[in-house]
């Protein structure tokens, strides 16, 4: 029994016992214990707010240049506005418009979010967020 979820790989509800000495869960098997009917699973994303209660820099910043590239129509705004609005929307999965040429990598272009500016912008910033941990040897 398993919850599938493309992008973090699979869930698996299980009983545990707590071992207080090593501070650990210990999986126990099924024939321990039966499968759950049904399960509630409560979990905390995203980082911490500010002391405001606002949303910290520079993740304000990356989340208004997506929700920018996934307007599907123009709003109404000023000139200044819209072009900002036009520039994070720009599907730059196009090599080339008028006398205008365009150049970005393949890795770009595949990532999982899109091919507009926003799209970009905020897949590379969750790239640079990546955190990993390495073993010495």
């Amino acid at each position: 029994m398993g919850i599938r979820d493309a992008r973090h790989g699979l869930l698996t509800p299980a009983e545990a016992a707590y071992d207080s000495t090593t501070l650990t869960w210990a999986a126990l098997d099924w024939s321990v214990c039966a499968e759950p009917d049904r399960v509630s699973l409560r979990y905390l994303a995203g980082w911490p707010l500010g002391s405001d209660g606002q949303m910290q820099e520079p993740y304000r910043t990356i989340v208004a240049r997506l929700a920018a590239a996934e307007l599907s129509r123009p709003v109404c705004g000023c000139d200044a506005a819209n072009r900002e609005l036009y520039h994070w929307q720009f599907d730059i999965s196009q090599t080339a418009r008028g006398d205008e040429l365009f150049g970005i990598s393949q890795e770009n272009l595949n990532n999982p979010i899109g091919t507009r500016r926003g799209h970009i912008q905020a897949w590379k910033f969750i790239m640079d967020q990546q955190q990993l941990t390495g073993i010495l040897a």
